[in-house]
C-alpha cells in the first residue's frame, strides 16, 4: 500500500491528486455530510477541503488521505513538510488521547511513536487499543460470567429437564437432558473486543500491531466475533444499558472508536474508512485535561438560560444558552474560560490579532453573569502566537475584568505548566 496523501485542515486537495474511484467516493461522502456521520468535507469540480475536522480516510481502492491539524500546516509553521507531518500527527494523538482518556493513562503503556511514514492515525488507534487490551489480559484478565446452558450429557450435571429428557432419552437411560450454569468468557463486551481485534488483525500494517492482534485474537479463541452488524449493534446496546466491570473503562472508548469508524462490511472487499475528529471538540478536551491535571476545580453546571420577558414578566422570546467551556473555581473566585480552535496572527491591520469581536463580547457576558473578575481565552500555540517571541499571553482589561489570551501548546504539553501562574497570578 502506498504512503498516505498529506493535507491539512482547511487546505484544498486537488482533484488531480487522487484516483477517479477515490474522487467518486469523496463526492459520496460530501453528499452525506448533512447526515449523522459528519466529517467537515466540501467538494467542487476541482478540489476537496476538510474544515474543522482532521484524521484519516481510506477510499475503497485503498488510497489513504491523512488530514492533519491546521496549526501544523507549513504555511503557518514555516518549517519543512516532513517535520510538520510528525508534529501534526503528535498533536492529533495528544488531542484524541485527551478525548478518550482524560488522564493520559494510555501514555504509561504506549509504544514509542513509529517513524515509519506509513504509520497513520488509524495505525496509532490500533496501537492504543491493542496496548490497553494487552494490559487488560495480562494484568487483570477478562471478566467471565456464568450462563445457563442446556445440553444432553452422559453425566448428571445441574438439574434434569424431565420433559426434554423424556423426549430425547426415552430409550437411552445413560444420557440426561440437563440445565446447568457454565462459566464462560462469551459476553457482550468480550465479543466487541474480539471483533475490534479482528479489525486490527485484518488492517494493521506494522509488525508490532500485527503480532499483538494475532496473539490476543488467538487468546480469545472461545469468544465468537460478530458475523453481522446487527449482532454488533445489539451488544453495543447491551453494554450501554448494563455497564461492564470498571476494569473495561479504559479500553471501551478505543474499542468503540474502531467499531464505529470501520464499516462492518470491511470484512468483505470494501476498504473504505473514515476516522475523522471534530477539532473544536478535541481542543476543548485537551484544555480540560490539562486544567484537571493542574488541580483546578471545574464546575459542572447545566446550561443556564436567559429568557426574553415583557413588562408583565411573561416569556415572549426564545431562551439563550449561557454556558462557557469552563467555569473554574480557584481560591473562592470564579474564572470563565473558553477554548477557541482559531489561529492568532500579527498581520491584522486593525491590531486585533485575528481575535473575533463576538468571542470577546460572549466572554464579557459570561463574566458579568457569573461575577467573574478574570476571563481566559485559550488559543492554540503557533510559531506566531507563543510565549517565546513575546507575542503570547495577550492581556486586556475592561473595568474590573481581566482578559488573558493564552497560547496553549498542543504539541509539548509540559509547556502549559505555568497555568497556575497565569490564572489569577497565584501559584
Amino acid at each position: 500500500m502506498s504512503e498516505p496523501i498529506i493535507c491539512y485542515e482547511h487546505q484544498r486537495l486537488a482533484r488531480a491528486g487522487v484516483s477517479d474511484e477515490t474522487w467518486d467516493w469523496l463526492n459520496d461522502l460530501a453528499e452525506e455530510e448533512d447526515k449523522e456521520h459528519k466529517i467537515g468535507i466540501t467538494i467542487n469540480n476541482k478540489a476537496v477541503k476538510f474544515s474543522q475536522y482532521a484524521g484519516y480516510l481510506q477510499s475503497p481502492d485503498g488510497t489513504q488521505i491523512m488530514v492533519l491539524p491546521k496549526i501544523s500546516n507549513p504555511k503557518i509553521t514555516l518549517n519543512d513538510e516532513g517535520k510538520d507531518k510528525e508534529k501534526g500527527q503528535q498533536i492529533l494523538q495528544n488531542m484524541v488521547n485527551a478525548l478518550l482518556d482524560p488522564y493520559y493513562k494510555s501514555l504509561e503503556y504506549a509504544v514509542d511513536l513509529h517513524k515509519d511514514p506509513k504509520f497513520t492515525p488509524l495505525e496509532w488507534v490500533f496501537q492504543q487499543f491493542l496496548t490497553y487490551l494487552g494490559q487488560l489480559i495480562k494484568k487483570q484478565g477478562l471478566q467471565g460470567q456464568y450462563n445457563p446452558t442446556q445440553n444432553n450429557l452422559n453425566v448428571l450435571k445441574g438439574r434434569v429437564l424431565w420433559g426434554k429428557n423424556i423426549t430425547h432419552n426415552h430409550s437411552n437411560a445413560a444420557k440426561f437432558y440437563v440445565q446447568y450454569n457454565q462459566f464462560t468468557f462469551d459476553s457482550p463486551i468480550n465479543r466487541l473486543l474480539k471483533t475490534a481485534t479482528q479489525h486490527c488483525l485484518r488492517r494493521a500494517t506494522t509488525a508490532q500491531n500485527q503480532q499483538w492482534a494475532r496473539q490476543y485474537f488467538d487468546y480469545m479463541d472461545e469468544i465468537p466475533a460478530h458475523t453481522t452488524k446487527t449482532q454488533m449493534e445489539n451488544d453495543i446496546q447491551q453494554i450501554n444499558n448494563h455497564k461492564p466491570h470498571k476494569k473495561y473503562d479504559a479500553i471501551i472508548p478505543w474499542c468503540m472508536l474502531i467499531l464505529k469508524n470501520i464499516p462492518f462490511n470491511n470484512f468483505a472487499n470494501n476498504q473504505s474508512i473514515t476516522l475523522m475528529f471534530e477539532m473544536n471538540k478535541l481542543f476543548e478536551s485537551l484544555v480540560r485535561s490539562e486544567l484537571v491535571k493542574a488541580n483546578y476545580t471545574l464546575k459542572n453546571e447545566n446550561k443556564n438560560l436567559i429568557q426574553i420577558k415583557n413588562k408583565k414578566n411573561m416569556i415572549i422570546g426564545e431562551s439563550f444558552a449561557m454556558k462557557p467551556d469552563f467555569i473554574i473555581e480557584k481560591n473562592k473566585e470564579i474564572i470563565i474560560a473558553d477554548a477557541k480552535w482559531k489561529t492568532i496572527f500579527d498581520t491584522d491591520p486593525f491590531g486585533k490579532h485575528g481575535i473575533s469581536q463576538p468571542d470577546l463580547y460572549q466572554l464579557f457576558v459570561y463574566a458579568q453573569y457569573w461575577k467573574a473578575k478574570q476571563v481566559v481565552l485559550f488559543y492554540p500555540k503557533t510559531d506566531i502566537f507563543n510565549k517565546e517571541n513575546g507575542k503570547g499571553e495577550l492581556q486586556y482589561k475592561q473595568g474590573e475584568i481581566d482578559i488573558i489570551l493564552y497560547p496553549f501548546d498542543c504539541l509539548d504539553l509540559h509547556d502549559n505548566s505555568d497555568l497556575n501562574e497565569v490564572i489569577l497570578n497565584k501559584g
